[in-house]
C-alpha cells in the first residue's frame, strides 16, 4: 500500500504511485510569462476507471495516458 504523503497527508490518492515527475520549463522575462510541461510517470495499484490530478490555478492544454489522448 502506498504510504500517505508527508508533505499534504489530507490529500492525495493511494490507489497510484508516482515514479517520477519532469518539469520543463520556460520564463520570458519580457513579458513575465512562465510555460512548461510536466511529465508524471505513475503506476496503477488497482484498476483505474479514472483518476485525479490537482491542476487548480493552471492553464493544461493535453493530457496522454499511455501515450492516448485522454479527455479531461
Amino acid at each position: 500500500m502506498s504510504a500517505a504523503d508527508p508533505y499534504a497527508p489530507q490529500s492525495g490518492d493511494t490507489s497510484y504511485d508516482v515514479d517520477s515527475y519532469d518539469l520543463a520549463l520556460g520564463y520570458r522575462v519580457r513579458t513575465n510569462r512562465l510555460e512548461g510541461t510536466a511529465t508524471i510517470v505513475a503506476v496503477a495499484r488497482v484498476d483505474l476507471a479514472s483518476f485525479a490530478l490537482d491542476l487548480v490555478g493552471l492553464r493544461t492544454t493535453r493530457v496522454r495516458v499511455d501515450g492516448a489522448a485522454a479527455r479531461f
